[in-house]
């Protein structure tokens, strides 16, 4: 991706770090690469300290408060030596989880490049360095994106102080916006990528995984939290899951535990696919113990109308005798806020018309009066004004095959049929030959 120096403003964390960065882009501009080196690196070494007071006082990181008391008595005992920052980049590389190696090694790189754009060394011809603007702008980019960007928080201590918090405060982070804000302001703005993941597996480890009493008091806003951060940076979650799928396999034998995890991977489907195999099975054999999660379960379909057909055939039954077919709904008949689900599911994947096939052939399967009536309101008449042409025959079809949706005996199917000859009228004509096609049934 292009690097923009004049929008990378925006990224930089800290305010007063970003007022002082003006000053690197400005020297940059003006071709003065040795001095946007220079500055560059006291911006970083500033930022460090920023983001170390703010864990010290904020989030009380006992780390945080060790290396700022260590640099505090090595320039009071010697003013004039710098050595104290070769201390705190090696502590914050080597101690925190602020940087990944690359970016400590950038960080490093640019102290070097530093040294020798502010020092002369006399056995050269050019005794100051001169970098190129390729460098020069390199060095920018990698230091904000490696370090100015980022926030505070990069201490392992933080998960516990993070779950204790929102637990202390669920009742007020009853609502998904509201809890998102306060985790983006609080917690995960300041987060270093590093610390972030390591908080994600501890999340799904007391979500999924662990079973005693304050996880399970806890246990909703924790998954909440965790499909927060999924929701946050799926790209990156999705490969932590997937590179140590033997961690994320680990899960917990209870039911409802396995209702949560449907519920994620309905909404982040890899994840089914970065399980290892035994996890798979069980989940799978978790899913057939329930026939909500059957209806949910898409993922495993090769594809949504595959799913769909699924359902179709597991719960839509005929029976033939002498006289008539029987249709007949087993196992299951849809609620609505499982249509509702499959609804969504059809409309998000592209879907809809596959959706309103398996509408009306639920619909076709109505047991009994009741259901009729159930699955017209529900499956039906929500959807009526969207079907097409051939759905419309597909719906006088299904109407016309099944005794129990097409009795005059049933109480509101005057008034249904109605509503029905009227769509049908705008999508087939009112020349269709309703009659003769679909005899069974009572027109008005």
């Amino acid at each position: 991706m292009e690097f923009n120096i004049d929008a990378c403003f925006e990224s930089v964390y800290h305010p007063k770090t970003k007022e002082y960065f003006r000053e690197v882009v400005s020297s940059f501009k003006n071709e003065n690469y040795r001095s946007a080196i220079v500055m560059l690196y006291s911006v970083a070494i500033c930022d460090l300290i920023y983001k170390l007071k703010e864990a010290a006082d904020i989030y009380q990181d006992t780390r945080a408060t060790e290396i700022l008391s260590e640099i505090s008595r090595r320039q009071e005992e010697h003013p004039t030596d710098s050595s104290w920052e070769g201390y705190l980049i090696d502590e914050v590389c080597d101690n925190t989880r602020l940087l990944d190696n690359n970016e400590s090694e950038n960080l490093r790189h640019l102290r070097k490049h530093r040294h020798l754009s502010a020092h002369p060394v006399l056995d050269q011809v050019d005794i100051l360095f001169s970098p190129n603007p390729e460098t020069a702008l390199a060095h920018i980019r990698n230091t904000v994106e490696g370090i100015l960007s980022k926030g505070s928080l990069f201490s392992g201590d933080i998960f516990g102080q993070l779950v204790e918090d929102i637990a202390n405060e669920k009742e007020y982070l009853a609502d998904n916006q509201v809890l998102k804000r306060y985790l983006e302001s609080k917690y995960l703005r300041p987060m270093s990528a590093v610390l972030q993941d390591k908080v994600f597996k501890s999340l799904w480890r007391i979500v999924f995984k662990v079973e005693d009493a304050k996880c399970e008091e806890n246990r909703d806003i924790n998954y909440r939290v965790l499909h927060i951060m999924l929701e946050r940076n799926s790209l990156i979650r999705m490969a932590t899951i997937k590179d140590q799928s033997s961690f994320f396999s680990q899960l917990s034998e209870k039911k409802q535990i396995y209702k949560k995890l449907v519920n994620l991977i309905v909404d982040f489907p890899e994840i089914f696919d970065s399980l290892e195999a035994h996890a798979k099975e069980k989940l799978k054999a978790k899913i057939r113990e329930d026939e909500t999660l059957i209806v949910k379960s898409y993922f495993l379909s090769p594809s949504v109308p595959d799913h769909f057909k699924y359902l179709a055939d597991r719960y839509h039954e005929e029976e033939y005798t002498p006289f008539e077919t029987r249709y007949i709904m087993v196992h299951h008949g849809f609620s609505p806020s499982e249509i509702k689900f499959l609804q969504e599911l059809g409309d998000s994947k592209g879907y809809t018309n596959e959706f309103y096939d398996l509408m009306i052939d639920h619909y076709k399967h109505s047991t009994n009066y009741r259901t009729a009536d159930i699955n017209y309101d529900y499956c039906i008449s929500p959807y009526l004004s969207d079907f097409n042409e051939k759905q419309m025959v597909s719906l006088l079809e299904a109407i016309d095959s099944n005794r129990q949706v097409h009795d005059t005996r049933r109480r509101y199917f005057s008034s249904e049929i109605k509503t029905i000859k009227a769509r049908a009228d705008e999508l087939l004509g009112s020349e269709y030959e309703y009659n003769e096609k679909h005899p069974n049934i009572l027109f008005p």
